[in-house]
C-alpha cells in the first residue's frame, strides 16, 4: 500500500513472508568499541560483497561507522592513560 502526502511518498509492508512468516529486524550489535565498530564493518562488507547491499549504501555506512570510531578510539585512549598514570 502506497500513501502520498505532498513530497513523501511512504510505502507500507505488513513485513511477512508467501509462507505467513514475519520478517525479523536485522540484529544490530553494540557499537560501544572499536572492536565493535570493525565487527560492523565487516559484517556490511560481506553483505555488499554477497550481493545483499548495493555499494552506494555500503559506501554510506563506512563512513558512518569511520565517523564514530574516531571518539570512541579517543575515549579508549584516554582510558588507556588514565590507567598507566595511575588515575584509573
Amino acid at each position: 500500500m502506497i500513501e502520498k502526502d505532498s513530497n513523501i511518498t511512504l510505502v507500507k509492508s505488513d513485513k511477512s513472508l508467501k509462507d505467513g512468516k514475519k520478517l525479523r529486524k536485522p540484529r544490530i550489535g553494540r557499537l560501544n568499541s572499536a572492536l565493535d565498530v570493525r565487527r560492523e564493518m565487516a559484517r556490511v562488507y560481506k553483505k555488499a560483497r554477497h550481493g545483499e547491499m548495493d555499494l552506494t549504501e555500503l559506501n554510506g555506512y563506512i563512513k558512518a561507522l569511520s565517523a564514530m570510531l574516531v571518539p570512541i578510539r579517543d575515549t579508549e585512549l584516554e582510558e588507556r592513560i588514565k590507567r598507566l598514570e595511575g588515575n584509573g
